[in-house]
């Protein structure tokens, strides 16, 4: 029971917070240059996204368990500051009636993706072993970045900055 409730509040925590950065020193810190640019192609043949990249890397530098579960927390902290710069260049552009609409929707995401925490928490939380908190975290960084990306995706075809074929 004391383990349900440590690990409701840890989720509570990671998914009340907006800040992109945790103060982690076993963590490699970002530098000035990553945290200028935004979401760009950095191969090829396919997409990957600088969040992403960070992730990774972080994952590659930091093996340990409780790392890999503090990789996730910073993922999660910068695609929801992603998500929330996309929502707000998007209601700056859009006309009263389709804001409106974009704000019940995010309210109405917000409230799902809060339940889904909840859910995911009382899950995962009742499974034997550590790995578990990190499948429920990956989750919610995974649901965060396709919020962020969907908004993008509006206010890049509402700007013309969408990528046509």
């Amino acid at each position: 029971m004391n383990r349900k409730i440590i690990i409701t509040a840890f989720l509570f925590f990671i998914a009340s917070c907006n800040s992109p950065q945790i103060e982690d020193r076993k963590l490699k810190s970002t530098t000035s240059q990553q945290k200028k640019t935004e979401n760009v192609v950095l191969k090829k043949d396919s997409f990957e996204y600088v969040i992403d990249k960070r992730f990774n890397d972080c994952i590659e530098d930091n093996g340990c368990t409780v790392c890999i579960e503090e990789c996730t927390i910073r993922a999660i902290k910068e695609w929801r500051a992603e998500m929330n710069k996309y929502y707000t260049l998007l209601l700056e552009k859009l006309d009263k009636s389709s804001k409106e609409k974009l704000i019940l929707s995010q309210t109405k995401w917000l409230e799902f993706s809060e339940l889904e925490l909840q859910f995911s928490n009382e899950f995962y939380g009742a499974m034997d072993g550590t790995i578990w908190n990190g499948v429920g975290l990956e989750q919610s960084k995974e649901k965060i970045k396709s919020r962020a990306l969907n908004l993008k995706s509006h206010y890049d075809a509402l700007t013309g900055d969408a990528v046509r074929k």
